[in-house]
């Protein structure tokens, strides 16, 4: 049974794509080179070797040659990384997601609510029931800043950002976090039904994000 230091390390992994996916590409095509590891998760190498220096330091991914060898070092996973792969392939493998129009009386609400306090500043909107993510809305600008491959990561990401789960709201049944980003803001509600409701819009918006949380919460009751 995992212990406490196994859930740190599982956490550790899964809290950095470039961890994941290096975790990833070793436990499904074996040991490689930093050169074939960038070639098979498409990041630059120095990315790599930082990644595979912070997951040995885990005792995740250990490495095949001597130390001295320079050329041709591989790496592979140590039993303690086949063991965390275990535990979180699930979690790293993907997300199951999907395009689609709103079809409960909910769903239209949460979109016309959005609509109506964002505009033409409203970029995309997600639920996610803890199997699948539905997008309900997502303006052509929003999608074309990603490829397929970085808009799979993002889901992902925010999948697996279980800060809302950490929050102490003892009166309420629903917890909220607005994120701030350069081009956009986030804004993820966990209702008390367990639905995560997440709309991006423009940064520039203002919001009273408590009581439009607790809104968004209401619709889902």
């Amino acid at each position: 049974m995992p212990n406490s230091e196994d859930h740190g390390v599982d956490a550790f992994v899964l809290r950095s794509d470039y961890r994941a996916d290096v975790l990833a590409a070793l436990a499904r095509e074996g040991p490689a080179t930093p050169t074939d590891l960038a070639e098979r998760t498409g990041y630059r190498q120095p990315h790599i070797s930082r990644t595979l220096s912070e997951l040995r330091d885990r005792n995740v991914v250990e490495l095949l040659v001597p130390e001295d060898q320079q050329r041709g070092r591989r790496y592979g996973l140590s039993d303690r990384g086949t063991d965390v792969w275990e535990r979180c392939r699930q979690d790293i493998q993907g997300v199951d997601w999907s395009f689609d129009d709103p079809e409960t009386e909910s769903e239209h609400a949460l979109l016309d609510l959005l609509h109506d306090e964002f505009g033409d500043a409203l970029r995309m909107v997600g639920l996610y029931d803890g199997d699948h993510v539905t997008i309900l809305y997502a303006t052509e600008d929003a999608v074309d800043e990603y490829t397929d491959a970085e808009f799979e990561r993002a889901l992902r990401r925010l999948v697996r950002d279980y800060s809302l789960d950490e929050m102490q709201l003892p009166q309420a049944n629903f917890r909220f976090e607005m994120k701030m980003f350069e081009r956009f803001s986030l804004l993820r509600v966990r209702t008390g039904t367990g639905i995560q409701a997440s709309a991006s819009f423009e940064a520039d918006h203002d919001l009273r994000v408590p009581s439009f949380a607790r809104r968004i919460a209401a619709l889902f009751s």
